[in-house]
Formats: structure tokens, C-alpha cells, sequence
């Protein structure tokens, strides 16, 4: 069994380990430790997928034009 260190814990759920992978790898033995470190991998992983998808072409010019059709 190895100890639990929270940046193991952190790289490992990162990397996609499961819940199970954790427990087993730590010794955990509910699912609310394993949780907390795949849980935060999950959201910064569809944050990632998210902004990955915004389409910024031509974004700035739209944002930066004035009542009368000039930029400024």
C-alpha cells in the first residue's frame, strides 16, 4: 500500500485513475476520499474540453465596435 500524499493522489486522478484505482492504491476504504481527487481532476478536465471548443475567430474586432461601426 502506498501513503497517501496529496500530490499523488492529485497526479494520479489527473491521469484518469478511477476511484477504485485510488482506493486500492491508498488503502482507502470509503469512497469519499477518492472522490475529492476525481472529482477536481473531472471539472478541470471538461474545463479544459470546454474552453478547447470556444471559437475566437474574429471575436475581438466584434467586441471592440462602437455605436458607429468603427472599432475603438
Amino acid at each position: 500500500m502506498v501513503q497517501p500524499g496529496k500530490g499523488l493522489a492529485t497526479d494520479q486522478a489527473h491521469n484518469e485513475a478511477t476511484d477504485y484505482m485510488l482506493e486500492a492504491m491508498f488503502g482507502w476504504k470509503d469512497g469519499k476520499t477518492s472522490k475529492i481527487y476525481t472529482r477536481n481532476a473531472d471539472h478541470a478536465r471538461l474545463a479544459r474540453q470546454a474552453v478547447s471548443k470556444i471559437n475566437c475567430d474574429g471575436m475581438g474586432t466584434k467586441l471592440l465596435e462602437s455605436k458607429d461601426g468603427t472599432e475603438g
